[in-house]
């Protein structure tokens, strides 16, 4: 992530090294992409992002590519390349298909845990605090 973020830098004005070094990247990103991270170990304590269950762990990563691929369509758009048509994700676990079709999981009507994450109005905090049983 360092190095896309040091090439950001340029994006207002590239010249022809940030493009082989963004092609050099692109072709760095695409050998490796069937490797992966199991957990980290440090100061004696693991560190390590928990799903609850396999659906959300997908679903986790569908939202991750989806947020990458908005950030990389803007670069490209900005540096003349915009993208017209949309770009397809290929998912192959149902039940991740089934949470991101699910507009119950994307509804800030229903998500007790804005309270945590999101300023409020007085009586969206009330309404929240009550849902989770805190009197």
């Amino acid at each position: 992530m360092y190095v896309t973020c040091l090439l950001s830098r340029f994006m207002q004005s590239p010249i022809m090294l940030h493009f082989t070094a963004t092609k050099r990247i692109l072709k760095y990103v695409k050998g490796t992409a069937d490797f992966g991270l199991m957990h980290v170990k440090h100061d004696k304590r693991e560190l390590v992002i928990v799903a609850m269950i396999g659906q959300e762990a997908e679903y986790i990563a569908i939202v991750s590519v989806v947020n990458q691929l908005k950030w990389l369509r803007q670069v490209l758009a900005n540096l003349g390349f915009k993208q017209e048509n949309g770009t397809v994700i290929f998912v192959d676990n149902q039940s991740a298909i089934a949470i991101a079709k699910n507009p119950v999981y994307h509804s800030t009507e229903v998500q007790p845990v804005d309270i945590l994450t999101k300023g409020l109005s007085k009586e969206r905090f009330e309404t929240l605090r009550t849902r989770l049983g805190v009197c």
